[in-house]
């Protein structure tokens, strides 16, 4: 019984060591309307070339989306804009959802009006920072408020 117990053991010790470990990075967080959010998950999608940002662990809402002609494979700024970006690779598109299932754009149109979201990257991890940023509800423009954001990939 002893010697069974002991090869289990061994067993177990072995499976666990040659695990592959996921390479992870803090979220980091993003505001909006006076509350905080925490990110729980980052990933690219590579064939949207999206940056999906998931908070509070809730896979449809409290989203973050990012937009790009080409996901980023180095450092640069992106100028921030409502919808789709255009075929530049100059700018990045920013949408966020809430848990009240409202869907929020930038209102940044006017070139005196851009905000710049900057991107590094490193080890393979993309890292996107927002300054505040004036985001509309889609549905009603009256409501409206600034994101900040400072996020990174979750895992590579």
């Amino acid at each position: 019984m002893k010697n069974i117990l002991i090869g289990i053991l061994a067993m177990s010790l072995l499976m666990i060591t040659s695990c592959k470990k996921k390479d992870t990075v803090s979220g980091g967080s993003w505001s909006f309307k006076s509350k905080s959010y925490t990110v729980t998950s980052a990933i690219t999608n590579t064939a949207d070339n999206a940056f999906v940002v998931i908070s509070s662990g809730n896979n449809t809402y409290n989203q973050l989306f990012f937009s790009f002609t080409t996901l980023p494979s180095a450092d640069g700024s992106y100028t921030v804009v409502a919808g789709a970006p255009d075929s530049t690779g100059t700018q990045v598109g920013v949408a966020l959802t809430l848990t009240t299932g409202s869907t929020y754009v930038s209102t940044a149109y006017a070139p005196t009006t851009n905000t710049t979201a900057n991107v590094t990257v490193a080890n393979g991890i993309m890292k996107v920072t927002v300054p505040a940023t004036d985001f509309a509800n889609v549905a009603d423009g009256t409501d409206h408020a600034d994101l900040t954001a400072t996020v990174n990939q979750t895992e590579k």
